[in-house]
This record gives structure tokens, sequence and C-alpha cells, in this order.
């Protein structure tokens, strides 16, 4: 077996500890990961916020992804009118690699048709006919009313000519 052992001279020792600092140097680098959320319960194309590590991510699709060093960060996620998320705030590991995806679930705080707003024209239409059927069949009441107590009147005055004529 051979000894393949050489002594350094002081400038190799001096080029391979600036090769050590300058690979050091290299790996202390921030390297970028990343977080996904991932919606549920909206409809296509609403706004939902996610607020993760200080900074706010709208969105209007099902995912937003983050790029951020590794490591956990807290996240929040703001209230979408007629909905609740669940869960509303937590934290989330970012990972080098798989990217991790954090669910976030709506539930309609209303029913679908108080937020579905050709629902709500659909309801206003039907309460105004159904008001304005209702108001001409309350005039037509007191009209009827009327008509009755003019009659009434009318018998009265008759009867009273008679009487005295």
């Amino acid at each position: 077996m051979m000894n393949c052992k050489k002594t350094m001279s002081a400038t190799e020792r001096i080029l391979l500890l600036a090769l050590m600092l300058t690979v050091t140097e290299a790996s202390a680098q921030t390297i970028y990961s990343g977080a996904a959320f991932q919606e549920v319960g909206l409809p296509s194309g609403t706004l939902w916020i996610v607020v993760c590590n200080g900074t706010q991510y709208n969105s209007t699709t099902k995912i937003v992804t983050i790029t951020l060093p590794p490591g956990t960060y807290n996240f929040s996620v703001t209230a979408v009118p007629g909905y609740t998320a669940s869960p509303q705030t937590g934290n989330v590991t970012a990972y080098l690699d798989p990217m991790k995806l954090t669910t976030i679930t709506f539930s309609a705080t209303l029913p679908e048709f108080a937020v579905n707003p050709w629902v709500w024209a659909l309801t206003i239409l039907i309460v105004a006919v159904s008001s304005a059927v209702l108001t001409k069949l309350k005039r037509t009441r007191r009209e009827q009313n009327f008509v009755a107590r003019c009659y009434a009147k009318q018998e009265a005055w008759v009867i009273s000519l008679f009487e005295f004529g």
C-alpha cells in the first residue's frame, strides 16, 4: 500500500483556507423555499386574502404561492363577507422541497341564496310584485267598502224621502 501523504506549503494552506471560506460563504446565502395556501368553498373569482410573515397576499384563484426562506411563519386569513375561514390563523412551515399546501376551508355563514346576487335580485322582484298585488287588493277592498257605504247612504236617503215625502 502506498502512502500518499503530502505536506502542504503555507501558500497551499492559504489557498485551501480561502477556498473553504468561499464555499462556506456561498452555502450561507439565503435559499428560498415556499409555502402554498389553497382555498376551498368560495365561489370562483372571489377575493380572499392571506397575511403571512406580515405580508398580505391577495388572490381570486384557488391557490396562493409564497416564496419564503425555510422556516416557520404565522399566517392569518382575512374575513370574506358571508363566509367563515377555517383555520383563520396558524403556522406554516416553508420547506425547500416539497412545498407544503395548507388548505383554508370557507363555510357560508348565510345560506347560499343570501350570498348569490342573482337570488337577491329575484327575491327583490318577487317582493316588489307581491307588494304591488297586495296594494291593489287593499285598494280594491277600500273601494268596495266606499261603494258599499255610498249605497247604504243612498238607500238611507231614498228611504227617508219616501218616509217624509
